[in-house]
């Protein structure tokens, strides 16, 4: 029984480490893995117009630049500039609501040197330079405004095309219904991963960045790492969509339609320059992370390691460029950088007299907005294996958060109510260790008298076990059960844009990082020791000692785990610490 304490304890930890490893290796939960895959030549049967994007994306250019005529538009939740050639592409997209990490600055979703979202593809035309009219030159939706719609029309003796945007004051979605007449095909490229700057190299195993579709009931992703090529997803899409940990931008047809395809380009050096009063550079060095917005003329205007914390203007041509630094020269004025893995989404549209209809969301991957439309985009907020579980204690913590406001209180009170629903499993528990203890002396007998007859010994002690009413696994098994709660609940921590810079008190301004002070995983730890001493043990001096041990273990580990969490563990142990002295006081029955 004391090697299977030990063992339960020791497998404790490796569930913690390890499960999480083994879903980005099997693709359990979300598609973890972001594995080298040997880079694929363009496939035969692709569209032509795959390799001319990336051949074009790759000029210091800026496609889709938005210079030229533009329409503003505000509501309560975003401020948005959609460029009025190519029928309304998107060219800034900022969420009130989220800053950027370490930025006082709005989250941008749209804005680096790639194709935008909406852009219309139509064989041998450049869907972007088409020149459009609109109806208005502003959108402005106050809380509670009725929605309102913006009209493009493009008109040449080789086609006709009309689009209808219309914008909603209490939603991310927006409503676009393009109608074409004249060319044969066409597509909307819902835009690239390259506008999604937030956590992209957050290096949790569980975060997933890359394009998305569910088709039938499956959701497909697919890695970044495919190299140059195309794949064209089989079946028909309800929907489809470019994600990473926190924000999303999906398409959804009004019916499931077949044809989407996931487009992607290997990561790629660029030689940037400085503009003129741009901020030096010399504290860059090689492998720094970076994030630099360009001007018009295809130079550095501001520079941050920090994604997120700069971002382009609301007008005009500056672009942004997502990277990590490869080499730098603060006397040429020159940064050397290797662009981050693109992934494109490209949707076919539906030409004829009717208009094709499309509901585009771009913003949080929250999971109550996204199920407003009603086609499981849900499912793209995964908690892993265990959502079954982690979805129950979600809903709680924010109706909790509701009522109080903050999500550390919320936390307090759902580790409480858990060690409410385990206090009966757990208490039987140390009852069951505590009688183990008090059986020592006559087990340390048995053991010398039966040391030369293994088989007999194990008979005896299970006899013992059995006439004092002794589960010899008691001590183990809550462990066991409670540890689905903990992943699910790490998941929860790590994933959920609710708790994205979610402040609780003090130096916690951030549940879902870990705590940059490490106070919250010291006082753990202590925790955690005070917690062993308390508990009744069977266990050698020896084993004793290795048990001494862990507290550490687990500080060092819980250094990097969000703050949320080690809060919830913190609290877990000081409310099984009142459990135990309860139980050691109690008199033996």
């Amino acid at each position: 029984m004391e090697k299977r304490i030990l063992v339960a304890i020791v497998l404790s930890i490796g569930v913690l480490v390890g499960f999480q490893y083994f879903q980005s290796l099997t693709g359990g939960g979300q598609e973890r893995a972001r594995t080298a895959e040997p880079a694929r030549p363009q496939q035969a049967g692709k569209p032509a117009d795959t390799v001319e994007r990336m051949q074009a994306s790759t000029a210091v250019s800026a496609v889709g630049s938005p210079s030229g005529r533009t329409v503003k538009v505000e509501t309560p939740l975003y401020s948005a500039v959609l460029a009025a050639d190519g029928g309304g592409r998107i060219s800034r997209w900022y969420l009130k609501r989220y800053n950027g990490q370490g930025s006082d600055s709005p989250v941008g979703l749209v804005g680096e040197w790639d194709e935008l979202p909406l852009t219309l593809r139509i064989p041998g035309v450049d869907g972007a330079a088409l020149p459009f009219s609109v109806d208005r030159q502003e959108v402005v939706l106050a809380e509670g405004s009725a929605p309102q719609s913006l009209r493009f029309e493009h008109s040449t003796s080789a086609g006709r095309i009309e689009r209808r945007i219309t914008f909603h004051a209490d939603s991310y979605q927006i409503d676009v219904e393009t109608t074409v007449s004249g060319y044969p095909s066409y597509s909307v490229s819902l835009g690239s991963n390259t506008g999604l700057v937030d956590d992209l190299d957050s290096g949790n195993w569980n975060v997933y960045v890359g394009p998305a579709a569910r088709v039938g009931r499956d959701l497909r992703r697919e890695s970044l790492a495919k190299g140059n090529g195309a794949d064209q997803i089989p079946g028909e899409a309800d929907w489809a969509a470019i994600e990473d940990k926190y924000f999303v931008a999906a398409a959804i047809p009004a019916k499931a339609r077949a044809g989407v395809r996931f487009e992607f380009e290997a990561p790629r050096q660029t030689t940037l320059r400085l503009a003129e009063g741009a901020p030096k550079i010399s504290d860059l060095k090689t492998g720094d992370p970076l994030t630099a917005v360009v001007d018009a003329s295809g130079r550095v205007a501001r520079v941050s390691k920090q994604r997120g914390a700069v971002a382009p203007s609301v007008g005009g041509d500056e672009r942004i460029v997502v990277g990590k630094v490869t080499a730098v020269s603060a006397a040429q004025g020159t940064l050397q950088v290797e662009t981050r893995a693109i992934a494109r989404v490209v949707i076919p549209g539906a030409p004829g007299p009717a208009p094709d209809k499309l509901k585009v969301y771009l913003g949080p991957k929250e999971r109550d907005r996204l199920a407003r439309m009603n086609a499981h985009v849900e499912d793209l907020v995964d908690f892993g294996w265990f959502t079954v579980i982690a979805l129950p204690m979600f809903w709680v913590m924010k109706w909790i958060h509701g009522v109080f406001g903050n999500y550390g209180i919320a936390i307090i009170l759902l580790t409480a109510l858990l060690k409410g629903i385990f206090f009966y499993p757990t208490h039987l528990s140390y009852k069951s260790m505590k009688r183990m203890q008090e059986l020592q002396p006559k087990i340390m007998a048995l053991r010398e008298k039966y040391k030369n007859d293994q088989t007999r010994m194990n008979q005896e002690t299970m006899e013992i076990y059995r006439k004092h009413k002794v589960n010899p696994m008691g001590g183990c098994l809550p462990m066991v059960i409670q540890m689905p709660f903990f992943v699910g609940l790490y998941n929860i921590f790590s994933l959920a844009i609710e708790l994205r810079q979610a402040p609780f008190a003090g130096w916690i301004h951030d549940l879902s990082a870990p705590d940059p002070y490490y106070v919250l995983p010291i006082l753990m730890g202590a925790s955690m020791l005070a917690s062993q001493k308390l508990t009744p043990t069977t266990i050698d001096p020896t084993q004793a000692k290795i048990m001494l041990i862990l507290p550490v273990v687990f500080t060092f580990m819980f250094i990097s785990f969000p703050s949320g969490l080690v809060l919830y563990w913190t609290v877990n142990n000081i409310l099984t610490i009142g459990q135990q002295i309860y139980i050691n006081k109690a008199p033996a029955k």
